[in-house]
């Protein structure tokens, strides 16, 4: 192989480290934009600003995606789901 051409092996790895950079300015941006925003509602004095903050977090926790069984069955309701974790 010629020195002036590129070895495969580093392409990918220079798609792997720009994939990684973005990945990091991405999650990066998103602490940015949840530590704005917890400081507007601080800074807001408002109690129901906070409560709305708090309430967006915690709501809809509840919900139980569908569980399979030990015999590969889908368990879809409530009770079900409760009993099979109860075992």
């Amino acid at each position: 192989m010629k020195e002036d051409q590129i070895h495969p092996t580093d392409i990918v790895l220079q798609m792997q480290n720009k994939y990684l950079n973005c990945v990091r300015e991405w999650r990066r941006r998103v602490r940015a934009k949840q530590t704005a925003e917890e400081e507007r509602i601080i800074h807001a004095d408002s109690l129901g600003a906070v409560y709305r903050f708090v309430n967006k977090r915690t709501a809809n926790r509840r919900y139980i995606g569908v569980i399979i069984d030990d015999n590969g069955s889908l368990l879809t309701s409530g009770n079900d789901k409760a009993n099979a974790f109860n075992k």
